[in-house]
């Protein structure tokens, strides 16, 4: 009988650990990104199409609207240089995930 009483409480332990982990895990996958963790998510995003020199991001975050969709946002800027002139693009990356959601050159 103690046998099965230490085995419930493995399994309980075990459980809970599960548990806590699931809740923790979940809570910080609704957590936004760092400014620096979102940037970096852009330079991979671009990197096949833009050469990057530089690269910066607003520390704050937005709403900025896209037809009747808002999103929670992050602006920023890369450069890069094309035949020795330096080209600004200007992009907008969601907070949460730190998906592209426009990119423009900036002239």
């Amino acid at each position: 009988m103690a046998g099965v009483n230490k085995n419930i409480k493995i399994l309980t332990a075990v459980s809970i650990g599960f548990f806590g982990g699931f809740l923790v895990k979940k809570a910080l996958d609704l957590q936004p990104l760092s400014p620096e963790k979102a940037l970096s998510k852009v330079k991979t995003a671009v990197k096949e199409a833009i050469n990057i020199d530089g690269a910066w991001i607003f520390l704050q975050k937005e709403n900025w609207t896209n037809g009747k969709l808002t999103y929670e946002v992050y602006k920023g800027g890369l450069t890069e240089t094309v035949n020795d002139e330096v080209l600004h693009y200007d992009f907008i990356a969601d907070a949460k995930t730190g998906t592209l959601l426009h990119l423009i050159e900036n002239k």
